[in-house]
């Protein structure tokens, strides 16, 4: 399958992309550090396709025999079967391959930093539930060491579907479809055998979310926007070309997301394509069937569709070849959808928003409805210090919590260096989630 007529139709508009940004938005361009590196697809699996892999340790600068992965997959509940469906390709030709499951496990800060900080040369994300990842990572301090890594040592980021969506500000997210839930998941229960929530189907079962069109009654949920750790700005939308169980494209859903959303920029993202940022530049990356090396990988057809038609435009029915685009509003109320060039520099097409609203209401319910139940491993002095150095608490709040803290705790001075699990002292957790879980509401809900 040629790729020449697309690369000359990108070409052409990369012009037009600039001159839309110049006309339309009023953010500052945002140009990455030369440190920040990543590949973010539109499906777990893609990124364990051996020529897709192959440029994922490329991007880190080292020899695969070197290279050392990290993979989280914190959003699929540390499933076994799927850290394998992600993992295998680099777990047989890189050096090391580091499994860090922390769903329910809590491992000490130390051992999570030498895993990720100390030794990871690239970090994978796996699919799943955006918001519970997110969660649990802020609890167990995860989210703080992830910045660490990826800013001030050049690690790699990566990952597909919710291991896209996690390292932007935020997200086009199914993690409120009761399927991708940490119960279901568990419990191998769910209309769809879901690759990993967000959500996609599974691969080698193409024509699942195809079949969702079909249905006579399609699943009671919708998409939302989710946060993410916000190393990159942008509302990124994996399998921007699909159907899920709900039966909304999600190329169509995101459109009003955006009318929603109008101060972010939306990276939408085939399910089989990847977008690529190296510093400032970027590529749009996907599989390729070529000829000119001995040895041919065969890759599976089902990799080989997107939404790109020969002329350029969005294609429903995914019956051209894999894309990026890139949607902002016009005029304040219209979606422009436009094709992201093959490579480009980030800041012709991604800003640093004035503003973000936060979807509250959606924020609650993914909470209630999916908890964190797992353990938690703080000293109460980490947790001081936490308080005490947030600007987030008043003076007044930060002596009143941390007053209600160390009471409920019924920690003595001399105890406070003792690491604690919250999951086996009555009342802790509760006030622990109160503290970290990130809830600066927005008086503003978001009815999405």
């Amino acid at each position: 399958m040629s790729s020449k007529p697309r690369t000359s139709l990108r070409t052409s508009r990369a012009s037009r992309a600039s001159r839309l940004r110049r006309k339309t938005l009023t953010t500052t361009p945002y140009k990455p550090p030369n440190q920040i590196k990543g590949i973010f697809a539109g499906s777990g699996l893609l990124l364990n396709i051996s020529c897709m892999a192959e440029q994922l340790v490329k991007l880190s600068g080292k020899a695969k025999e070197d290279c050392i992965v990290l993979y989280l997959g914190t959003a699929s509940y540390d499933i076994e079967l799927k850290t394998k469906n992600q993992t295998s390709w680099y777990e047989k030709n890189c050096k090391q391959l580091i499994v860090l499951d922390v769903v329910a496990n809590a491992p000490k800060t130390s051992y999570m930093r030498e895993c990720i900080v100390d030794k990871a040369d690239i970090i994978i994300v796996s699919g799943g539930n955006t918001s519970f990842a997110i969660r649990r990572w802020r609890k167990m301090g995860i989210d703080k060491l992830l910045r660490e890594a990826c800013f001030e040592k050049g690690v790699v980021m990566a990952g597909g579907s919710a291991g896209a969506i996690c390292w932007f500000d935020g997200g086009h997210s199914d993690s409120l479809d009761p399927d991708s839930f940490k119960e279901a998941k568990l419990a191998g229960v769910g209309a769809k055998d879901f690759e990993d929530g967000e959500d996609d189907v599974e691969d080698d079962d193409e024509d699942d979310d195809e079949d969702a069109e079909e249905d006579e009654e399609d699943a009671d949920w919708g998409y939302m926007r989710v946060d993410g750790l916000g190393f990159i700005p942008g509302l990124c939308c994996p399998h921007h070309d699909r159907i899920q169980s709900n039966g909304v494209l999600r190329a169509y859903d995101m459109d009003e997301m955006i009318l929603r959303h109008p101060t972010e920029i939306g990276i939408c993202i085939d399910h089989n394509a990847a977008f690529q940022i190296n510093g400032n530049e970027y590529k749009v990356l996907y599989p390729k069937v070529t000829t000119d090396e001995e040895d041919i990988e065969t890759i599976d057809p089902v990799f080989l569709v997107g939404s790109v038609s020969p002329d350029g435009t969005f294609d429903p029915n995914r019956t051209g070849i894999p894309g990026c685009w890139i949607k902002h509003i016009i005029d304040g109320n219209v979606v422009d959808r436009m094709l992201c060039p093959d490579i480009g520099e980030v800041s012709s097409i991604l800003v640093i928003p004035e503003s973000i609203r936060q979807s509250t209401r959606n924020l609650k319910i993914a909470r209630s409805e999916n908890p964190d139940t797992g353990p938690m491993r703080m000293s109460y002095m980490a947790t001081n210090n936490t308080i005490a150095n947030s600007t987030t608490f008043s003076p007044k709040s930060k002596r009143n919590t941390l007053s209600k803290l160390k009471e409920a705790m019924n920690l003595t001075d001399v105890q406070r260096s003792t690491s604690l699990s919250p999951t086996t002292t009555p009342g802790r957790t509760s006030l622990l989630e109160q503290i970290f879980d990130d809830d600066n509401e927005d008086d503003n809900e978001d009815e999405e």
